[in-house]
């Protein structure tokens, strides 16, 4: 007769003692200083080294995730990812050559306070061409997505059923002329795209479902080795810089 492996799974209580893996996507970022993304690929031992893929990024955001991060030249400092300023968070500090330790527990409020330098930067889950890879966005480039965002309310549409293009803006601050990430409606797509979309959607959510209920049960706070990577090369990039895009 059929076997059910997920009620079986169920039954003998499985979930209890085996956590949920942790995904990983590969990565892009905008170079602020040169006006092209990079893309980290994910290896067999962790993120690869970036490389250059151009001026525009197109796809369908299908979530949107918080993380509060810093970099200087003797460490990094990265949080888990979030969704509410309300939720619980937990920053770690990386030196090079060493292990990371825990150096923060609390909430938004009280990170940004206790660390003056630390950002935040928004990670968009994002379909390309069927693939799901993470868009990071910060500096300059958050004040263009939130525009983004509200104009997309304001059209009533949801973030997830348009193309959005991600594009270098050239921009002037403080420190001199950057680019920073722009973003742009490229049109609604289609009812059959759409219910492509909602699949990669409600799987991306039912993961972090299990990740949460996980960490809830257990009482269990984050592993360093679960952050989200904060690579070292960013040092190298004007988008780094606080004042500069990103």
């Amino acid at each position: 007769m059929p076997v059910n492996k997920d009620q079986l799974a169920e039954m003998m209580g499985e979930k209890n003692i085996v956590r949920p893996a942790q995904q990983q996507y590969p990565i892009i970022r905008l170079n602020g200083s040169k006006g092209v993304f990079v893309r980290l690929d994910v290896g067999k031992d962790g993120y690869e080294k970036p490389r250059e893929i151009g001026q525009i990024v197109e796809g369908e955001i299908i979530a949107v995730r918080r993380q509060l991060s810093e970099y200087n030249k003797n460490y990094t400092r990265s949080s888990n990812e979030f969704d509410e300023l309300t939720d619980e968070i937990v920053i770690w500090e990386r030196s090079k050559g060493t292990k990371g330790q825990q150096i923060f527990k609390g909430n938004y409020q009280d990170a940004r306070k206790q660390f003056q330098q630390i950002r935040s930067r928004y990670h968009l889950y994002t379909l390309i061409k069927g693939e799901l890879v993470k868009v990071i966005v910060k500096g300059g480039g958050l004040g263009n997505l939130f525009e983004y965002f509200h104009d997309l309310k304001d059209a009533n549409l949801h973030i997830f059923e348009v193309k959005t293009r991600i594009e270098p803006s050239q921009e002037t601050g403080e420190l001199g002329s950057y680019y920073a990430t722009a973003f742009t409606n490229a049109g609604e797509v289609s009812e059959e795209h759409l219910g492509e979309v909602a699949v990669k959607l409600q799987a991306f959510h039912e993961n972090l479902k299990e990740l949460r209920a996980a960490y809830q049960k257990k009482a269990a706070e984050p592993s360093v080795d679960d952050l989200p990577i904060l690579d070292l090369d960013e040092s190298q990039d004007a988008e780094y810089n606080p004042l500069l895009g990103g």
